[in-house]
């Protein structure tokens, strides 16, 4: 007479991390799939998810995926594209609002790299150059009387110094870096009339400790302007470099030349070059090299196109610009068959496209011409973004006052207005002036491509008052950790390259690039004015959609003026460069704000000019008011006193920041050094976040931030392999009072590895360490609650998202199997953790409509959809999946429920038992199938299987359903496997099924231990 061996409620935890046989069945399983632990008991299965469309209002549709993003006002948005489009529920589309900064920004110095800031040190030169894994940098060193070609050696991945700074040459003037063959990277510089090349293998060990060889005269009529260009990206020919500059002969010519280890290839000469002009050089993903000077008798620009190995084929054109002598030019090429050219005369920017057609070269666009100083001096690069390529340049104005920007712009898509959108922001106000003498636009900030989807530059950074140095800016345009988003204001904050705020209507840069040049005065007669030396200062100023107040830091102070009985005149320089001005929609417009003193030594007023419109115009290179207000002090202040100590701050555009949170009303993120904490200014209604160089916090050591999180009224900075805890407040205006204090270290060793897995729970925050998934609880200690799915977390590796979903109790991790450009690849699952019973519930896999497997997330949020909070997520073709009222997946058929119970062993380890059926207990609630498959003695297969119709389910008051064991009914352990089916009668309803409570296991265990086979003994 049989008895019964065992019986127990469906476990509702998984545990993978003990060995089969030592898990408890009664208390875990071995694996649960799209399931959610009933509140009464049992095994519920996971709602189902709706597919929204991704059509938009303006007949486009959605392509591509990157952040869900759950606004304020409510709705959400998706960022992908490259744009920010807003869910419209009643109409069911979606509104493309703007676009928004493609990349993110890292900034690290080149070690060894230190001079004094007050002699520059550097020429204010600077190359870079991507080759073979390895970055490598240049720079002319000016100490002691002789010029010295100094040359440094990265590792690209780890930043650290391969080759110590070295001198290549001494007495010699430093032009460029460039490389061949994805090994070979050259050095150019010149003495004289000679320009010379040396290089140096990095494809090994033994050519880099080998070090440079000895120098190759590369040509004999040098005269200035030498430009190198990389030809690996150009499909015909790995095997060779460009060089361009402008010759010695009588008459100046554009020279290009083709060179290699052995020295020049081909050699062609350009007549009527004008020398104080230079040359611009470019190449494409085709056979073309481009060339851009200007001639020297009518200073009209020309343009060639060259078969790149083969110099003797060439495009030409008539003058592209005519009679404008632009400097500082730049070419690159869009296309096989397109280039970009760029160029600066006088105050403004000029840019233009010029096609190939017919064995001839014509310009495609107008001519844009950007009002302001806007000198684009470095390279532009290419990236393709999808289908997109688009061409962005390092850009700055040439102020006088100190307050340097260096902006990476999009100048392949001016917006409306003429101005170029922003799309990265590096060491603001800490960049060394770069100097325009005669050749320096040929020599400052080569950029150079890394990939497809990085692109770098080399720029000089004041460290600190005595010393300046030599670092590299990385932009990234796949990095997964781009918009990162936190709340503030009514606004969207969007991390990147440069941070951004979306209002509802515009995506724009937070504050503005940078404040107002200083202005410029003249009196005029007939006025009223009389003051003796007061000045002038200025300000940005714009509301946004929410009412907010955006304004600049200010402007340095005019010099002093003493009206008698006159007006004055006060001319500003234009707006460097904004997303803020579309003209296009009906969006506030920016204001120049004129304040002036009473008295030498008062506040600053508001002035309301008599002539001239405050209204910022784009279209003109600077504007000017007259003021004719006598007596201002009955006027609105400025909101700092500039030179007063104690006073209010600036309000500065911060560098790119990245991982946003908020912490006490603040804005929060990491800068472009990844090691420094900004943080914006106190809360006050009406203003959005704004940021000072004062409001920042550095957490040295460890290497970069990797995520920032929120808990119990701590801010908390993770990097790889620890954690530092940053405890403050909000800042006063003046940073007199709040912020924050030092970091402390806590006393772990796991730290997190992606902000997108961090997330704050009940229990604590959990993340992703290169361990697995970890929780910092409320205590501050560290518990690898991860172990029990680190089988699934190893198949599925990297975390896309990770979302607490108070309405269901549960905590989800986004996991894929890899990730290319940024975007989840591959198969993926949602790793679910219940925060009621404290552990892992399921392992999600979501089927859309035409795919067989698991589909990943690109990300995912909670969001206000259809009256309630629901669980949602994207994918990386900017699909959105939201959880819906059924349990149903997005093409309509039921989701599949699945759990697998551990090894059932009632003899022990070794002991052996005769199990004659399983009962399994449930509870219908629609209809549905079940099987029900047995497996036994450790094999990874299921050897029985019975399946039960839903006509046979359906018949049923209660589901009590067995299954005998037949044969096999004899061994050491058994296992048990329940999947539902869909219904192939019934009506399939909301797809819930049943909810699964109980096994029974009939049988009983044999006396003595396993019988063993000949081989064992």
């Amino acid at each position: 007479m049989s008895r019964v061996v065992a019986e127990f409620a469906i476990a509702q935890r998984i545990n993978q991390a003990q060995r089969a046989e030592h898990v408890d069945p009664g208390t875990y399983a071995l694996n649960i799939e799209n399931a959610r632990a009933s509140q009464t008991g049992g095994l519920d299965k996971r709602p189902g998810y709706d597919q929204l469309t991704s059509s938009r209002l303006d007949t486009t549709s959605r392509v591509n995926g990157h952040r869900l993003v759950r606004l304020p006002r409510g709705g959400f948005a998706v960022i992908g594209d490259g744009k920010l489009d807003v869910f419209s529920e009643t109409g069911a589309y979606n509104i493309t609002r703007d676009k928004v900064p493609e990349c993110s920004v890292e900034r690290f110095p080149v070690a060894g790299v230190r001079r004094a800031a007050w002699s520059y040190g550097f020429d204010s030169v600077a190359h870079v150059e991507y080759c073979g894994g390895y970055y490598i940098v240049a720079w002319t060193d000016l100490d002691g009387s002789t010029n010295k070609v100094m040359v440094t050696i990265l590792d690209a991945a780890t930043r650290m110094v391969v080759l110590a700074p070295v001198e290549v040459a001494s007495g010699y003037e430093t032009h460029g870096v460039c490389s061949h063959g994805g090994r070979y990277v050259h050095v150019v510089y010149s003495s004289g009339a000679n320009i010379y090349t040396k290089w140096i293998d990095v494809a090994s060990s033994t050519g880099i400790n080998t070090g440079f060889s000895s120098g190759v005269l590369l040509g004999s009529d040098f005269n200035g302007h030498a430009r190198v260009l990389s030809l690996d990206n150009l499909s015909a020919t790995p095997d060779r470099a460009a060089l361009a500059y402008v010759d010695n002969a009588g008459t100046p010519n554009a020279a290009l030349l083709t060179f290699d280890r052995t020295g020049g290839l081909e050699y062609v000469a350009l007549s009527g070059a004008r020398v104080t002009s230079g040359v611009g050089l470019g190449g494409s993903w085709s056979n073309r090299i481009w060339i851009a000077y200007v001639d020297n008798a009518s200073a009209d620009v020309n343009v060639n196109a060259y078969v790149a190995n083969d110099l003797t084929t060439a495009y030409s054109t008539s003058a592209i610009f005519s009679a404008t002598d632009l400097t500082h030019k730049q070419i690159w090429a869009a296309s096989a068959t397109s280039a970009f050219l760029a160029g600066v005369n006088g105050g403004s920017c000029y840019e233009v496209e010029i096609e190939e057609s017919g064995g001839a070269l014509f310009q495609v666009s107008g001519t844009e011409k950007i009002p302001g100083n806007l000198y684009p001096f470095s390279n532009f690069l290419g990236v393709t973004l999808g289908s997109d390529t688009k061409f962005y340049g390092l850009a700055s104005d040439l102020r006088t006052d100190g307050n340097h920007a260096a902006v990476l712009v999009d100048f392949s898509d001016p917006i409306v207005d003429d101005t170029f959108r922003p799309v990265g922001l590096a060491a603001p106000r800490l960049m060394m002036p770069m100097s325009v003498s005669d050749g320096q636009d040929e020599r400052s900030s080569v950029g150079t491509f890394r990939s497809t989807t990085k692109i770098a530059y080399a720029v000089i950074v004041r460290r600190s008052q005595q010393t300046a140095s030599v670092e590299v800016v990385e932009f990234d345009f796949a990095d997964r950790e781009r918009w990162s988003h936190a709340t503030a204001g009514g606004l969207t904050m969007l991390g990147g390259a440069i941070l951004t705020a979306f209002d509802g209507v515009r995506v724009f840069e937070s504050g503005f690039v940078a404040p107002p040049q200083q202005p410029s005065t003249s009196l005029v007669g007939g006025g009223s004015i009389t003051a003796t030396s007061v000045k002038y200062v200025a300000i940005w100023e714009q509301p946004d959609s929410e009412g907010n107040w955006h304004i600049s830091a200010v402007s340095s102070p005019s010099s002093a003026v003493s009206p008698s009985g006159q007006n004055v005149d006060v001319t500003i320089l234009n707006l460097l460069a904004t997303a803020r001005q579309d003209l296009s929609i009906l969006h506030p417009y920016i204001r120049i704000g004129l304040f002036r003193q009473s008295t030498s030594t008062s506040e600053y007023y508001r002035v309301t000019p008599s002539t001239g419109s405050e209204l910022y115009n784009s279209t003109v290179p600077s504007v000017t008011l007259r003021d004719n207000t006598n007596v201002v002090t009955s006027n609105p202040l400025l909101y700092r006193f500039p030179g007063q100590v104690g006073t209010a701050l600036d309000r500065y555009a911060p560098p790119g920041l990245t991982h946003l949170v908020e912490y006490n009303g603040m804005v929060c993120g990491v800068d472009d050094t990844r090691t420094t904490v900004w943080f914006s200014g106190q809360p006050v209604y009406g203003e959005p976040p704004w940021f000072n160089p004062i409001f920042t916090v550095e957490v040295p050591n460890d290497g970069p931030i990797m995520s920032l999180a929120v808990m119990d009224g701590a801010l908390y900075a993770f990097k790889r392999r620890s954690a530092y805890q940053l405890v403050g407040q909000s800042p006063s205006d003046n940073g007199a009072q709040g912020g924050f204090g030092d970091p402390r270290r806590l006393a772990i060793e796991y730290g997190c590895v992606s902000h997108r897995s961090m997330v704050s729970t009940p229990l604590g925050l959990m993340y992703r360490s290169d361990r697995g998934i970890e929780l910092l609880d409320r205590s501050l200690t560290v518990v690898p609650i991860g172990a029990d799915i680190q089988d699934t977390l190893d198949a599925y590796p990297e975390v896309m998202a990770a979302t607490f979903v108070p309405h269901q109790d549960v905590v989800i991790f986004e996991c894929c199997e890899s990730v290319s450009g940024g975007q989840a690849s591959g198969n993926g699952v949602s790793l679910v953790f219940d925060l009621t019973i404290k552990g892992w519930v399921s392992i999600d896999k979501k089927r859309i409509s035409g795919a067989a497997t698991s589909h990943p997330a690109q990300d995912a949020c909670v969001l206000l959809y259809n009256g309630r909070e629901r669980y949602a997520w994207v994918d990386t073709s900017g699909r959105v999946y939201v959880e819906s009222d059924d349990y149903l997946e997005s093409d309509g058929t039921m989701v599949v429920k699945t759990w697998e119970s551990a090894w059932l062993k009632s003899a022990g380890l070794s002991g052996e038992q005769q199990v004659d059926k399983v009962i399994v207990l449930g509870e219908r609630h629609t209809s549905h199938g079940l099987s029900v498959s047995l497996g036994y003695d450790y094999a990874s297969a299921y050897t029985h299987t019975r399946s039960f119709s839903d006509g046979e389910l359906d018949a049923l008051a209660r589901q009590w359903v067995d299954v005998a064991t037949g044969k096999n009914r004899r061994g050491q352990a058994i296992r048990v496997k329940l999947v539902d089916a869909t219904p192939s009668v019934g009506t399939l309803g909301s797809g819930r099924g049943g909810t699964w409570l109980g096994l029974t296991f009939e049988g009983e265990p044999r006396p003595g231990g396993k019988r063993t086979a000949t081989g064992q003994r």
